[in-house]
């Protein structure tokens, strides 16, 4: 007998008159005064029975046009402008989005007009645009209509057009719309207002759905049934589309998937809800929108439809659109004809191709052209008959181990849709029966809650939620012992490690002859079996279990295990080196080594060996067991041992700065091999006491760079090896050469000081002192000293100085560098106000300080009458206070000009 499910899938698919949309979206206003007309339930493209301005329209329940506009005007079936109906909006202001006509829900004849106005400015953050509605009595006015009421603001300052989506028989709406509240809450995010529409109008205080971190959002669409809601978001945390599940009881969003499908600005619904259309590039995509497992959901993708593309329209595909016929209307592009085109998918309840895309219903002529907005659950998939309302049944809270499973579910499920959700664990979420398979874990409980959605067909949507407690199992437990045994042999031990005393052992091929509740056991053997087992049995507090397994081979050929011990001995550890394997009760072990000996154990399954021979060396074991019938024996594979001789001898080559002041440490060594040896920067202070260690094991080139900050004295670098002996070994020293200097005012000098590499004291040294004026790049060697100090002469109008030595080991013909200091003179300029040219020798001329730092371009010298007593250019030349060749005492005015600056003015006194 056919289900309810395939009675419907059939009448769907082959009924559309009988299953159809309703009617009030019969007439489509498309621009240029041309119409989509549905009215017969097929489509036909004609001249457009209304107003030719109009952007949206309405019908009555049999498809006849009732009510149409452009957002600014209404007009009626006559094409009159209704009662009050012009002006929505004031001239001065601009029409932005589509309005929409909404049937007031329980008022035969009424209808809800949104639209919205803006003036296209921002202030205070916020756009000047305004979401208004206006209520409308068509069968006012003898049926011409009226405006009742116009202009209630709904709210302002949105980026998106709003969606709105209708209950059952339009028994309520929902209204969706964005604020961006982003710069006016201290979330920082948009939020998306959801408004109710009842019998009582329009409900001004909305639901708030903020709870995704989003900058801005927008591209909202509802389902035709209501119960999903898509959106683009971005601007904060991420960018990316939206699918989310819609409770039309609570007005709340849930289930978010959050996807990465680019280039989404295009989209609709398939008129059963289940699947969502969309544009990226030139292609026309599908998916399955009911998924809610994130990842799942991306698996649903399919290509429906590919469009070429050009450089002007690498979008090619304009606008989608669900029509009352059931099907999917395409605005496209077509760059072979170079026009726009109208195409349809002819069966989207259907996945993959089998929605039948078609290209080239009709040609677009006029660049008007464009889709209007309706409720979307005008085009809502209906069943032939209304049903009662459905209250799924989850069935009742669960406590469920995690290597178990459990069926969800209860109650009959012929006539009702169904929806888990989230889906993890379940092997069918739309089934009202499934099967829950936790995976495997183990510490601490989980708690879940599975909601089922269930709905008849129609639109009731109801929920249940099913609580789950999903207990861990125990951890395996790790069981040892001999898996290689004698026939009928006796008393082999068996254990396990555990804090848990909920155990018990169990035998296959065998017999327990111990405690089997403790953590160890005895166990006799029988005859030959290649499957024999010892498990163990363990129950945690939660009354969750598992059983770990332990093969074992019954047999006369034993197979011994090869010994277990170190591999790799360093020479000066080759003594005393223990090997071993498990015993097994009954067994006699003789051990076998070449460039060994074998010290002590033997006949035993624990030996101790003195390897004997650096390289490569054996150890094995034969095993012999005698039961009561049965001799077996077996033999080891061998393990192969090194032993190492790994000697190190590492060589300090040179210590040097480079000009930004980090160590260049230059070494060699023959041996040294990455990811075996370590290798170490020894810092010394002048006592030779340890400073710091640092690790250089990357990679051995035989040099490498060391970042550091220059000590105030000169410490003792070395190096440091360790091998993989773990032996250590260093290198010789070095001591860097540290540069230090300061001004010396008082003789307008800098005093530069510095050390020798004190392992270099026996060795003929050169220095070599090497400047730069405020370029590190432009080094100049001005000095060559045999001692550790030099005086710099100050000269010049630089106030910035680098220095550098390189000191030259004759005898080894090699050099190193010192670190670079940087001296910043004080320069500024001191012009005295008075001095005595008296002859005494003391302030004879008028010296200015630090003059010579600058680019002089001029000095002049006035007496009080402004008469020129005293002049010098480019160069500063003293003044000896003679007028004429005599000094007259008294007050002067001088003006100075330096290079690149003002004029600098002042006075200065002569006395004798």
């Amino acid at each position: 007998m056919k289900s309810f499910r395939d009675i419907l899938f059939f009448l769907i698919l082959f009924t559309p008159l009988l299953i159809s949309a309703q009617k009030e979206a019969s007439i489509w206003s498309v621009g240029a005064g041309k119409q989509f007309n549905f009215q017969t339930g097929n489509f036909e493209f004609s001249d457009f029975q209304g107003n030719p301005g109009a952007s949206a329209s309405i019908c009555d329940k049999d498809g006849n046009l009732v009510l149409c506009t452009d957002g600014r005007t209404v007009w009626n079936k006559f094409n009159e402008v209704v009662k009050n109906g012009d002006k929505l909006i004031s001239d001065d202001m601009f029409l932005t989005g589509k309005p929409i006509f909404v049937p007031y829900p329980k008022k035969e004849g009424w209808y809800i007009l949104f639209y919205a106005e803006d003036d296209y400015t921002i202030s205070h953050g916020m756009y000047q645009n305004r979401l208004y509605f206006a209520e409308i009595n068509s069968n006012a006015n003898n049926g011409k209509g009226e405006v009742v009421r116009q202009k209630i603001k709904v709210h302002d300052n949105f980026h998106s057009g709003p969606t709105i989506a209708g209950y059952c028989d339009n028994s309520y709406f929902w209204l969706v719309n964005d604020r961006n509240d982003n710069t006016q809450i201290e979330k920082g995010i948009d939020r998306i207002y959801f408004y109710k529409i009842d019998e009582n109008g329009v409900n001004l205080v909305p639901v708030i759905n903020d709870n995704f971190d989003i900058g801005s959002s927008g591209s909202y669409r509802f389902s035709p049934n209501g119960d999903k809601f898509f959106f683009i978001m971005g601007g904060n945390s991420s960018d990316g589309e939206v699918i989310t599940d819609f409770n039309f009881e609570t007005g709340k969003i849930y289930n978010p998937r959050i996807l990465t499908l680019g280039d989404v600005w295009t989209i609709e619904f398939s008129p059963d809800s289940r699947l969502l259309y969309y544009r990226s590039g030139g292609n026309l995509m599908q998916i399955n929108a009911e998924i809610t497992d994130n990842k799942a959901i991306y698996n649903t993708i399919d290509t429906i439809l590919t469009l070429p593309q050009t450089e002007e329209y690498r979008f090619p595909i304009q606008d989608l659109r669900l029509a009352p016929d059931g099907k999917i209307y395409i605005y496209y592009f077509d760059v072979l004809s170079k026009k726009f085109k109208l195409g349809r998918i002819n069966k989207p309840n259907i996945k993959g191709l089998a929605c039948e895309p078609e290209l080239n219903l009709a040609t677009i002529e006029s660049y008007d052209f464009r889709f209007p907005d309706f409720v979307t659950s005008f085009f809502r998939d209906k069943t032939p008959e209304k049903m009662d309302e459905v209250f799924p049944d989850a069935g009742k809270d669960i406590v469920i181990c995690s290597n178990s499973t459990a069926v969800f579910g209860y109650g009959d499920s012929a006539d009702v849709f169904y929806k888990w959700s989230p889906e993890s664990d379940l092997s069918n979420p739309f089934s009202l029966y499934t099967v829950f398979s936790p995976g495997e874990f183990y510490d601490y409980p989980r708690y879940s809650e599975y909601v089922l959605r269930g709905t008849d067909g129609n639109c009731w949507v109801n929920f249940d939620t099913l609580h789950v407690m999903t207990t861990p199992v125990p951890r395996e437990l790790p069981v040892d012992g001999s898996w290689s045994v004698c026939p009928f042999v006796e008393e082999v031990d068996y254990w396990t490690v555990t804090e848990n005393t909920n155990l018990h052992w169990l035998v296959s091929g065998g017999e327990i002859v111990s405690n089997p509740a403790n953590d160890n056991v005895k166990i006799n053997w029988g005859e030959t079996n290649m499957h024999a087992s010892a498990s163990v049995y363990s129950t945690n507090s939660f009354g969750c279990s598992d059983t770990s397994v332990f093969p074992v081979r019954i047999n006369v050929e034993l197979i011994t295990e090869t010994p277990k011990g170190p591999d790799k001995i360093c020479v000066a550890e080759r003594e005393n080196v223990v090997y071993y394997i498990k015993n097994t009760n009954g067994s006699v072990y003789e051990w076998i080594t070449e460039g060994g000996k074998v010290v002590k154990g033997q006949g035993t399954n624990n030996v101790v060996v003195n390897w004997l021979s650096e390289g490569k060396n054996k150890i094995s074991v034969k095993e012999t067991s005698v039961t009561i019938d049965t001799i077996c024996f077996g033999e080891s594979q061998p393990l192969i041992v090194d032993v190492i001789n790994d000697s190190l001898k590492i060589n300090l080559s040179l210590v040097s700065f480079t000009p930004e002041n980090n160590l260049v440490i230059t070494y060699d060594s023959d041996n040294l091999k990455n990811n075996i040896h370590s290798l170490f920067l020894v810092e010394f202070d002048q006592s030779g006491s340890l400073l710091a260690e640092t690790n250089f094991s990357s990679l051995f080139t035989g040099k490498f760079y060391y970042t550091t900050s220059v000590p105030d004295s000169p410490e003792i670098i070395g190096l440091k090896v360790i091998n993989s002996c773990n032996e250590t070994f260093y290198s010789n020293r070095f001591e860097p050469v540290i540069l230090d200097g300061f001004e010396n005012k008082t003789q307008n000098k800098i005093t530069l000081n510095w050390n020798i590499n004190r392992f270099w004291e026996n060795d003929r040294l050169e220095h070599e002192i090497w400047y730069s004026e405020n370029d590190l790049n432009g080094w100049d060697k001005i000095e060559n000293v045999q001692g550790t100090g030099f005086e710099y002469q100050l000269k010049g109008i630089s106030l910035t100085h680098f220095f550098r030595i390189r000191e030259v080991n004759l005898d080894k013909n090699v050099d190193t560098w010192s670190n670079t200091i940087k001296i910043e003179v004080e320069g500024e300029l001191t012009i005295p106000d008075v001095f005595t040219p008296n002859g005494d020798g003391i302030n004879d001329d008028w010296q200015i300080k630090n003059i010579g730092l600058y680019r002089l371009t001029q000095l002049v010298i006035y007496d009080r009458n402004g008469k020129v007593v005293y002049e010098c250019k480019n160069s500063y030349i003293p003044w000896n206070g003679r007028v004429n060749g005599e000094i007259i005492q008294g007050t002067y005015l001088y003006q100075l000009l330096i290079e690149g600056e003002d004029y600098r003015y002042g006075q200065v006194t002569v006395l004798r």
